[in-house]
């Protein structure tokens, strides 16, 4: 078995995949590759090849990192001595179109410990994992009452009690019940939740972090107080 590095065969080329920040499919340019080869004469079953990237989205100019590799075992015949092969990709910052990370702003940030559950929950989205999603979508949940001083047995309870203090609407707070049930169901039941039902679940919990930690500061700070 023997392996070697080869340089430069994909720089300059353009590639389609998701950007983070343009939050759609677009071209990204090749800016500097390096390719891993793994060879084995006697058991082609164990080659493989890796190739990473540095990219530059065409539209954002953002740079990230692309993984790309294959195994000689993962081709498949698609016509007379003609195969292809499955190729696995992997983006680093992870992301997927439409889901983009929530930013602190130099007015507005989230609480360290929310912002630590946060930012993992949107990686295991964006990384197909959706076991983990489901339980940091009520990990966020669970930390949010914290911080707002809910009160109760239980987050059900918890979760009510923000009604209580005037902190949420009662639409709010059932919306936030849904995302506690998901929660349960991906950490009792230890079951990946459908994409549409995790996706529906973290935008309701974005929605609460937007008013609480943003929406609300940056009113209280720039908008004119009612005089009596």
């Amino acid at each position: 078995m023997s392996e070697k590095l080869i340089s430069g065969q994909t720089e300059g080329e353009e590639i389609d995949i998701p950007c983070g920040d343009c939050l759609n499919t677009t071209s990204h340019i090749v800016l500097k590759a390096l390719v891993l080869e793994q060879v084995n004469g006697y058991h082609p079953e164990e080659e493989y090849t890796l190739e990473y990237q540095i990219v530059r989205c065409q539209g954002c100019k953002k740079i990230s990192f692309r993984k790309n590799h294959w195994r000689y075992m993962d081709r498949y015949l698609v016509g007379p001595d003609e195969w292809e092969i499955n190729n696995y990709e992997e983006l680093y910052p992870p992301r997927t179109i439409n889901r983009k990370l929530l930013k602190d702003t130099p007015d507005c940030r989230l609480p360290p410990k929310i912002r630590a559950i946060y930012e993992e929950t949107h990686s295991a989205l964006c990384n197909n994992n959706p076991i983990l999603a489901g339980v940091g979508i009520r990990a966020i949940v669970e930390t949010v009452c914290k911080d707002l001083n809910a009160q109760g047995k239980n987050l059900k309870e918890k979760i009510d009690d923000l009604v209580t203090k005037d902190l949420l609407t009662k639409t709010d707070v059932d919306f936030l019940h849904g995302t506690r049930l998901v929660g349960n169901e991906a950490a009792h039941e230890v079951e990946p939740l459908p994409d549409i039902i995790l996706d529906t679940a973290m935008k309701v919990v974005e929605h609460l972090l937007e008013g609480k930690y943003f929406v609300s500061k940056m009113a209280d700070k720039y908008l004119p107080k009612q005089i009596p």
